[in-house]
């Protein structure tokens, strides 16, 4: 599994918006995209793509909160409210991007994300029924959950006990260490002492 973080978005996306390409190839960009990510379909991948939108204020916030916090502060740079002041123009060519490459192999999960738990919560739960239908997994009928040390103990390992690495029983294993004691001990008292 391989997660990308802008990947090859960031000619239609941020290149567009600073001016760093020509109108031309970011126009062209779209369609390379789109035969790019044709190809990997036609290889066997299965692509996920997950735009995560934040309302401006939500934005704002985030930056101010990250600038107050020292510990976040690192991670804050001039940049980002540079990108934050063209809030419009990126929200432009986000909207185009999402029209252009939303395919039907390849197509584009909008993911409100103001709210991060449930950002995380809705990303992972497209991703679950994406790879369930792709991979005809069916989910297996869960077992009643256990209501005591001893039910999962039981469910667990089939004996009613916790087992060690070896598979054996953990009274057995305490069994076998009392023996290898009594005959450490009887071992010392039949040796004399050389003085």
């Amino acid at each position: 599994m391989l997660i990308f973080d802008r990947s090859w978005y960031g000619r239609v996306l941020k290149e567009r918006v600073e001016e760093q390409c020509t109108e031309d190839a970011w126009k062209r960009a779209y369609r390379e995209i789109n035969e790019f990510e044709a190809q990997l379909l036609d290889q066997g991948f299965l692509i996920a793509k997950f735009f995560t939108h934040l309302d401006r204020e939500v934005q704002s916030e985030r930056l101010e909160q990250r600038r107050d916090q020292a510990d976040a502060l690192w991670s804050l740079t001039p940049e980002d409210w540079a990108e934050n002041a063209q809030w419009d123009a990126y929200a432009l060519a986000a909207e185009d991007m999402l029209l252009r490459t939303s395919t039907a192999g390849a197509p584009w999960t909008v993911t409100p994300s103001n709210c991060r738990r449930l950002a995380r919560i809705r990303i992972l739960e497209e991703l679950t029924r994406l790879l369930s239908r792709e991979l005809d997994y069916q989910p297996r009928k869960e077992a009643p959950a256990a209501t005591s040390l001893e039910a999962f103990q039981q469910s667990t390992f089939k004996k009613g006990g916790k087992k060690s690495r070896q598979g054996k029983d953990q009274s057995e294993r305490r069994e076998q260490k009392k023996n290898h004691k009594k005959k450490k001990r009887k071992g010392k008292k039949g040796k004399k002492n050389p003085k």
